[in-house]
């Protein structure tokens, strides 16, 4: 017993013994502080390249400058055009998102009324023996009057995309968004 406390004993006196002699974390960074740093290589980018203006030549007439002029007035006559499309776009876009909106409004409360009707009719067993058919034909004008607002809700989607494909191929999609 006693050589193994005179053994741990001697292990922590070995280890305080490295400790002290090694460099303090402060010491460290007063030495990094002092070294001088290297600088690093300068890094050229176009901002620190001047660009070059073409200068006008000689041989510039002022036909040449009308004809440049011109070609502004095309430019903005474009951009005005474009501009003017895709607001019509917008507006046919909105127009057809309201319509598949307002159809998808219309099937959701048929469903729900349709529910209702259903709870009311199944919650009396009087109901079922005496009005057996005038279920049967409501059941089946739901159905087929359901049928027809979800394909009409299906070709509206069909030509919202379809719009939307024809903005975009135009060259007014990022205006839609």
């Amino acid at each position: 017993m006693k050589r193994i406390t005179m053994a741990i004993v001697l292990l922590i006196l070995v280890s305080f013994a490295a400790l002290a002699s090694g460099q303090s974390l402060g010491d460290v960074a007063r030495q990094q502080k002092g070294t001088p740093k290297k600088k690093a290589a300068k890094v050229y980018t176009n901002d620190d390249i001047p660009s070059v203006a073409p200068t006008p030549s000689a041989s510039e007439t002022p036909a040449s400058s009308t004809a440049k002029t011109n070609q502004k007035k095309d430019a903005e006559a474009t951009q005005e055009d474009s501009k003017k499309r895709a607001e019509e776009y917008k507006a046919r876009i909105a127009e057809a998102k309201t319509k598949v909106a307002d159809l998808e409004r219309e099937i959701d409360l048929m469903q729900r009324e349709q529910k209702l009707r259903a709870a009311v009719y199944f919650s009396d067993a009087g109901n079922r023996l005496r009005d057996d058919k005038k279920w049967a034909d409501e059941e089946r004008r739901f159905s087929t009057s359901l049928a027809a607002k979800q394909s009409d809700l299906q070709v509206s989607k069909q030509k919202l995309e379809a719009l939307q494909d024809e903005a975009r191929k135009a060259g007014v999609g990022g205006a839609l968004d």
